[in-house]
Parts: C-alpha cells; sequence; structure tokens
C-alpha cells in the first residue's frame, strides 16, 4: 500500500505543476494546496470507516495523489520566495529540504521508544485485524 500510495503522488506532481503554471491559472498556487489539503482532510478522515483492503487501496491512492499535488505546490511556493539574484539559493533549498523532512526522519526515532516505553500495548487476545 506505501508503494502505491507513493506511485500516486509520483504520477500527480507533473500534471499538477505543468496546471498550476498554465497560463489559465496564472501561476496561481494556492488553489491547489487548499484543493490538496481538503482531499487529505476527507480521505484522512475516511480511513475511520474503512472495513476491507480494497477501500483501504482507493483512499491510499487518494492520499497519495493529494500528497503529491501539495508536495509539488509547497516546493513551488518555495523556490518562488528565493529572493532574485540570489547565488547560493541551492543552499537555500537544501535547508529547507532538511527542516521540510527533518520529522519524517526523527518522527519514527523519537515516537517509537516513546510508544514502546509509555504506549502499554495489545493483549494477544484482543489483537485483531479488521482485514482478515
Amino acid at each position: 500500500l506505501a508503494i502505491l500510495g507513493q506511485a500516486s503522488a509520483a504520477i500527480t506532481c507533473y500534471p499538477v505543476g505543468v496546471l498550476s503554471d498554465s497560463s489559465w491559472m496564472n501561476g496561481q498556487r494556492r488553489p491547489f494546496v487548499y484543493l490538496a489539503c481538503a482531499i487529505l482532510f476527507g480521505a484522512s478522515l475516511s480511513l475511520v470507516f474503512i472495513s476491507n483492503l480494497q477501500q483501504m487501496t482507493k483512499v491510499i491512492l487518494t492520499l497519495g495523489a493529494a500528497n503529491g499535488m501539495y508536495l509539488t505546490m509547497d516546493t513551488s511556493l518555495a523556490v518562488d520566495m528565493l529572493p532574485p539574484g540570489v547565488e547560493d539559493s541551492a543552499q537555500l533549498l537544501g535547508v529547507w529540504g532538511v527542516a521540510a523532512f527533518l520529522g519524517s526522519a526523527l518522527g519514527p526515532m523519537i515516537g517509537g521508544p516513546l510508544l514502546y516505553i509509555f504506549g502499554g500495548g495489545l493483549e494477544e487476545s484482543s489483537s485483531s485485524s479488521s482485514f482478515g
């Protein structure tokens, strides 16, 4: 499922970037950010109601596509905000990239042990999966 979500995001990135740069959108990025956030919200909320693998696959594909749209616009906005004529823009984008994804790297390293220590756990008799 993770691979499907990533593939969905990758497929979405380029067309959304081209569409946002097209003449009829006038380079507007905010409508795409709002749309991506709305789709991410709705798809994330729908995770609560999933009861089978087919539904999960559809939601993961939707989440991936919306995430691809959001990250494309996020990167475009970062590039648009760079001061003109700055020679070290690659370095500035590198700092932005590290800052943007630091939570993704540190979250599992910090959250995993905290969950292990403080999270308790499921008893073997109560652990069950809704996917069979």
